[in-house]
């Protein structure tokens, strides 16, 4: 192991002096962790934060989108991926955090089951808007193929049809709701009255 180095000049100088093997090893070091009190996924510093703080599962483990998977969700370059990005950002090595090495096991989690990942591609983590109705709106995929490909979709001129259903479906539920509650109350007065006449 070399000594900590001090400043530009002296890196230069003693990296010049070491072999291959320790350059190589210098080189393949990640960066040292960030101070307690430092977010390090945080831009106010201006540091351009690790990958792993990433909110793309993709960038967290290194691995492209469009890698493969076996029907029973296996897939060797996601496990050699993840072996390598957890050795990378384990708490026990330098610039590793127990923070890092979490985010890649949750990355990893969602990554390895179909059901999840698929969930994931097609954009159901992202929090969705609530329509006028106070149900949730259409997923971020379905949103993104109506703007940029509304060919796929039938042509709304008065706007989403199944928006005016679902206003009128409650409108008619509180009204029938309204019904009741006003023959129920009616039923009510109409015993209070009976049991009177009996009482006199």
């Amino acid at each position: 192991r070399h000594e900590p180095f001090r400043c530009v000049q002296q890196c230069t100088v003693k990296f010049a002096t070491l072999d291959t093997e320790t350059q190589t090893e210098v080189l393949s070091e990640p960066p040292p962790a960030a101070t307690p009190d430092q977010d390090p996924c945080s831009t106010a510093t201006g540091a351009v934060p690790p990958d792993w703080c990433s909110l793309n599962h993709y960038v967290v483990i290194n691995i492209p989108c469009d890698f493969a998977m076996h029907e029973q969700g296996e897939s060797e370059d996601l496990k050699r991926a993840y072996k390598k990005r957890s050795l990378q950002v384990h708490p026990d090595k330098r610039g590793g955090s127990v923070r890092a090495f979490q985010r890649v096991a949750a990355a990893n989690e969602v990554l390895v089951d179909v059901e999840k990942r698929r969930a994931y591609d097609e954009g159901e983590d992202i929090e969705r808007e609530a329509q006028q109705d106070g149900s949730e709106g259409p997923y971020h995929r379905k949103k993104i193929e109506q703007k940029y490909f509304p060919e796929r979709f039938d042509f709304e001129p008065f706007g989403d049809p199944h928006s005016d259903r679902r206003e009128r479906e409650t409108r008619e539920h509180r009204q029938l709701e309204r019904r009741r509650q006003e023959a129920l109350a009616r039923g009510e007065h109409q015993q209070n009255q009976e049991q009177r006449r009996t009482e006199l």
